[in-house]
């Protein structure tokens, strides 16, 4: 699974099930700090600020 950086992705809930989520084969994978470019939702929050927004 692939995650950005949110505080909710970083918590200590997650932090502690990720030997278990491993053990069932999840690996948790976190994006690089500033990576729009991966990160698919931006291009939509691109889209709705710059154009649906104004």
């Amino acid at each position: 699974m692939v995650l950005d950086n949110a505080s909710c992705h970083r918590s200590r809930t997650v932090r502690q099930a990720r030997r278990e989520l491993a053990e069932q084969g999840i690996w948790l994978w976190y994006l690089p700090a500033y990576s729009p470019e991966l990160n698919d939702i931006e291009r939509t929050f691109r889209t709705v600020k710059h154009g649906a927004m104004p």
